[in-house]
């Protein structure tokens, strides 16, 4: 069983006879999914090497969607100074600890890509599952301005989305939102 630990928790001392290596709760990230009011922006400490690749997972999606605009319609569109691109990463819980969750969240997302593609000022919108573990998928957006990708947000489609991933994410999903450098 997987359980979420505070800061606190990963700062214990392990039980007497009990190496440190084995009892480090670092590999958990910080805060549970019920401490948020709803679904919100996430930060996770950069303090595993997991959450470190994932930065570098971003940077390099930041980097190949740079070099590559010209080869991704739509993305050269958008003009430089005002696109916001937006990469959330979401986690449900495996369907060996819940049947079928992988399959219903495929379900949501494909419904919330069908509702995204008519929202004005879309550019690009791309959803990504992990090969390796099928229970990891990733939305890659790019919009064409900050007021496009804030009325997508507050969009009925996509409130709907969040309410409904809600039981079915094994942690609180992260979404980092950018804005080439000027």
């Amino acid at each position: 069983m997987f359980e979420f630990a505070s800061r606190a928790a990963r700062r214990e001392r392990p039980p007497p006879g009990v190496e440190r290596a084995r009892c480090d709760l670092s590999f958990v990230r910080p805060g549970t999914i019920s401490d948020m009011p709803g679904i919100s922006l996430w930060r996770p400490e950069l303090s595993h090497p997991s959450q470190r690749r994932e930065r570098a997972v971003i940077a390099a999606l930041a980097l190949t969607s740079a070099l590559c605009a010209a080869c991704v319609p739509g993305i050269a569109s958008a003009r430089a100074s005002e696109a916001v691109t937006a990469v959330t990463f979401i986690d449900v819980i495996p369907n060996q600890f819940v049947p079928g969750n992988e399959d219903k969240a495929q379900v949501l997302l494909k419904q919330m890509n069908a509702d995204t593609q008519r929202d004005p000022g879309l550019v690009s919108f791309a959803i990504l599952q992990e090969t390796l573990h099928g229970n990891h998928f990733t939305l890659y957006e790019v919009w064409k301005d900050e007021r496009a990708f804030d009325a997508h947000t507050q969009a009925a489609h996509t409130r709907e989305f969040r309410s409904d991933l809600q039981p079915l994410i094994g942690s609180p999903y992260e979404t980092i939102v950018t804005t080439p450098a000027h």
